[in-house]
């Protein structure tokens, strides 16, 4: 991928998190699917839920007790 295409998908868009992780999710897809199995970012609704003891939750002080 060129650096041409990515400025043109950057293009006149706000910069955000969102939008950051989906330009990185185009760019390098694989990368980004190792990363999401690994860490995540989001916010827990309910910190009892046995899925936040996964190692994956620990490093998102939202997600972890």
């Amino acid at each position: 991928m060129s650096r041409e295409s990515i400025r043109k998908i950057a293009e006149n868009k706000p910069c955000t998190a969102t939008s950051v992780l989906d330009l990185l999710r185009f760019v390098a897809p694989k990368m980004m699917q190792r990363v999401a199995s690994h860490v995540t970012h989001g916010i827990a609704d309910n910190l009892d839920d046995p899925k936040y003891a996964y190692y994956k939750y620990w490093s998102n002080p939202l997600e972890t007790k």
